[in-house]
C-alpha cells in the first residue's frame, strides 16, 4: 500500500515537473518576436546611419556636376554633365526617402529642414543649367559661387548633423547587439538545461518506481 502511494507521488512529481518544462519551454519560445523586434531596433540606426554618409556622397557628386557642367567646352560635356546632375539629383532624393521611412518621428523633422534649401537649389541650379546652354558660362558661375553655394551648405550642415545623430544611435545599438547576442546564448542553454532535466528526472522517477513496484511484487 505505501509502495503504492509513492508510486503514485512519484507519478504526479514527474507530471508535474513536465508541465513546468512545458510552460517555460512556451515562455523562451515566445521571445522569438522579441528578439525579431529587437532586431529592427537594432538595425534601423546602424542602416540610417550608413544612408546618411551616402546622402553626403551624393550631395558632394551633384556639386562636383554642377561645376563641371559650368566649365564645359563641348557640346558632348554639357549634355554629360546635365545628365549626371539629373541622375544625382534622383540618387539624392531616393536615399533621402529611405531616411525618413527608418527614421523616427524627431529624426524625420530634423531632416525635414532640407526641403526649403533642395527647393531654393534646384531651381537656381535649373537657371544654371539654361544659362550655361546659351553660353552664360559666367552668369552662371556667379550663381554657383554665391546663392547656391550657401544654400549647398545649409543642405550640408544638416545631412552632417544627422549623420553624427545616427553614428552616435547606430555605436549603442551595437552595444544593444552584444547584449541580445548574450541573451540568445542564455536562452539557448535555458532551453537546454530545460530539456536535460525533464529527460533525467523522467527518467530517474521512473527507474525508481519501477524499482519501487518490483519490490513490493516480490515481498
Amino acid at each position: 500500500m505505501r509502495a503504492t502511494i509513492k508510486l503514485k507521488l512519484a507519478a504526479t512529481f514527474t507530471v508535474i515537473v513536465m508541465l513546468a518544462a512545458g510552460m517555460a519551454w512556451l515562455g523562451i519560445s515566445s521571445l522569438g518576436p522579441s528578439n525579431a523586434a529587437m532586431d529592427g531596433l537594432i538595425k534601423g540606426p546602424v542602416q540610417r546611419a550608413l544612408i546618411e554618409y551616402e546622402l553626403q556622397n551624393d550631395l558632394l557628386l551633384l556639386v562636383r556636376a554642377e561645376k563641371n557642367l559650368i566649365m564645359s567646352d563641348t557640346p558632348e560635356q554639357l549634355s554629360q554633365y546635365d545628365a549626371e546632375i539629373v541622375k544625382n539629383r534622383a540618387q539624392f532624393l531616393a536615399r533621402l526617402d529611405k531616411v525618413i521611412s527608418i527614421g523616427s518621428a524627431e529624426g524625420k523633422r530634423k531632416i525635414s529642414v532640407l526641403n526649403a534649401p533642395w527647393q531654393q537649389w534646384v531651381m537656381i541650379q535649373d537657371k544654371m543649367r539654361e544659362l550655361v546652354r546659351n553660353n552664360g558660362q559666367a552668369e552662371a558661375k556667379a550663381l554657383s559661387t554665391g546663392k547656391a553655394r550657401e544654400l549647398v551648405s545649409e543642405i550640408d550642415k544638416v545631412v552632417q548633423q544627422n549623420a553624427a545623430n545616427a553614428e552616435e544611435s547606430a555605436s549603442a545599438s551595437e552595444e544593444m547587439n552584444a547584449l541580445a547576442e548574450r541573451m540568445k546564448d542564455f536562452v539557448a542553454d535555458l532551453r537546454s538545461l530545460i530539456g536535460g532535466a525533464v529527460t533525467v528526472t523522467t527518467a530517474r522517477d521512473a527507474e525508481s518506481a519501477t524499482t519501487k513496484e518490483v519490490a513490493v511484487r516480490t515481498g
